[in-house]
């Protein structure tokens, strides 16, 4: 509960407030704080001052009541905090304000919830319409850097095969980021660890006279790395790092990485995915093979060039018709049923067939037949 009281309100600056002692907490200030309006005005946020400062002044000649969501930074500790202040005016004969009480509440966590709601929401339709990590990339620190310090983000990629790391970024505020061996650093700490690691200066620095990890470049004040990974399957990990404030990153803020972490895993693995069929796509229609792809009843859904090459017959003549289409008569009934039989029992079948082109033309083919599993 607050009150500001003035029998002169016309000398804002001047009047006095008195408040209950959960303002103080909220504040993060004790009696000694000064209680004038001006010395309360200084707890609101830069950004939301001027805001504040408009609105209070129509609360004042509209004769309105107050009732307002901003931002402060709590004086003890630097924290911004998010505050819903509600108010009345009392006036005199003359109409003139001279005092305003109400309440102050703390809806911090609400109004994060809230925004991180959004920008989670944010992140998995972006995951949906980019086209690329690094498009991706921007958005994410875009839409972090609203509710946590995401100004050092960085999402570092792991080759199995080769044991090193690579960034999505060239850089960050303290310089260069190559690519960096997995071993005995953080980011491979967090991928051996294989869960979120939250580090700050003096563990990172116990890290190393441990001689679990090496450092290189600026050690952070505060470090954060989540790995990335689908299905037990290590894609890398996601970073966040500050060089200024140990105090940073929180239990908030590792839960907020973690759910960023499975939408790019998720994202990464499709690109990856999508990346591997377009390769055996290329492939099968550049292949000097012919191929034919059917479904479950024998009907075929593609075939490549090289089987038109082949055969005689388009892609377009040949959708929607059975392989028989091919059939030359030389093969018994028997000859197909044990083909099919071993197609159906999920192996491969090999074996040589003299099939017949479009044109009537006879030609032997050495065949492999597979199975297409879920």
């Amino acid at each position: 509960m607050f009150l500001f009281n003035n029998p002169r309100y016309d000398e804002i600056g001047k009047s006095q407030w008195v408040c209950s002692p959960e303002f103080y907490k909220i504040f993060g200030i004790d009696e000694s704080y000064p209680h004038t309006i001006a010395d309360w005005a200084n707890f609101i946020h830069p950004n939301h001052r001027e805001e504040m400062f408009a609105y209070h002044e129509s609360v004042v000649k509209e004769k309105k009541s107050f009732n307002r969501e901003y931002k402060i930074i709590r004086v003890n500790d630097g924290a911004e905090r998010w505050v819903h202040g509600t108010g009345e005016l009392e006036f005199d004969k003359e109409g003139k304000p001279v005092r305003m009480h109400g309440a102050i509440q703390d809806i911090t966590e609400r109004k994060q919830a809230e925004l991180v709601k959004q920008v989670l929401y944010n992140i998995a339709q972006a995951t949906i319409t980019t086209k690329n990590l690094d498009e991706l990339f921007d958005s994410v620190k875009n839409e972090l850097n609203s509710i946590i310090d995401a100004k050092n983000f960085l999402i570092a990629l792991y080759d199995k095969e080769t044991g090193m790391l690579r960034s999505n970024v060239d850089r960050d505020e303290k310089g260069e980021i190559p690519k960096w061996p997995a071993e005995k650093s953080l980011t491979g700490y967090v991928i051996k660890q294989n869960r979120p690691v939250l580090l700050r200066k003096n563990e990172i620095l116990r890290l190393q006279e441990e001689g679990i990890i090496e450092l290189f470049g600026t050690i952070s004040e505060a470090w954060l790395g989540v790995p990335l990974n689908v299905n037990g399957k290590i894609l890398g990990a996601v970073i966040i790092q500050n060089y200024n404030n140990p105090n940073v990153y929180d239990q908030t803020s590792i839960e907020i990485m973690e759910l960023v972490a499975h939408e790019l895993s998720m994202f990464i693995d499709r690109q990856r995915s999508e990346e591997k069929a377009g390769k055996l796509s290329r492939a099968i229609e550049q292949s000097s093979v012919s191929v034919v792809i059917t479904n479950f009843d024998g009907v075929i859904e593609y075939v490549n060039p090289f089987f038109t090459e082949l055969t005689g017959y388009s892609f377009k003549e040949a959708k929607g018709k059975n392989p028989r289409i091919l059939k030359s008569g030389h093969h018994s009934k028997e000859f197909y049923q044990e083909l099919w039989n071993t197609i159906l029992s999920g192996n491969n079948w090999e074996g040589e067939m003299l099939n017949k082109k479009k044109s009537g033309e006879l030609y032997w083919e050495k065949a492999v037949i597979s199975p297409i599993v879920s």
